[in-house]
């Protein structure tokens, strides 16, 4: 399924109603993937013991997380020169979106807990993971 079935699930969705687990596996499987997909790879081939690995892979699906519900938040409330795309293409396209389910201030909330949620799994690493947690913050900050 991976990126490539988070996008097909998008695009097979679009202008119809489905539940909120729907919405739940797109933004899993798609930049979701991804972005677990590059933590996991650099934490086991940084030597990670398993438990780090799991610790990893939480943080790479919780950013992947707000990742997407920021990017549904800013094609909700930025204009097209902010983005660089086409604002508001997620409701032109009758896309189900964070924002269209819970609202602005409910989406924004969403994100920052997946951010904390994502912060708490490195609590066991030192300084090393800085980039890390730097990485977690900006992806929530991101002009929304």
């Amino acid at each position: 399924m991976g990126m490539v079935g988070g996008q097909a699930l998008d695009i097979a969705n679009e202008n119809t109603e489905f539940p909120f687990a729907t919405l739940r596996a797109i933004h899993k499987n798609k930049t979701g993937a991804l972005i677990t997909c590059s933590v996991h790879a650099g934490a086991v081939g940084g030597g990670a013991s398993g438990e780090e690995i799991e610790r990893l892979t939480l943080y790479g699906d919780k950013i992947g997380l707000a990742f997407q519900i920021v990017d549904d938040l800013l094609n909700a409330t930025a204009t097209t020169e902010q983005l660089g795309k086409a604002a508001g293409s997620d409701d032109d396209r009758g896309k189900a979106t964070y924002p269209s389910f819970f609202g602005i201030d409910k989406s924004r909330e969403k994100a920052r807990e997946a951010v904390q949620e994502a912060l708490a799994s490195l609590e066991n690493f030192d300084h090393k993971a800085d980039p890390l947690r730097e990485l977690a913050n900006y992806i929530y900050t991101r002009s929304h």
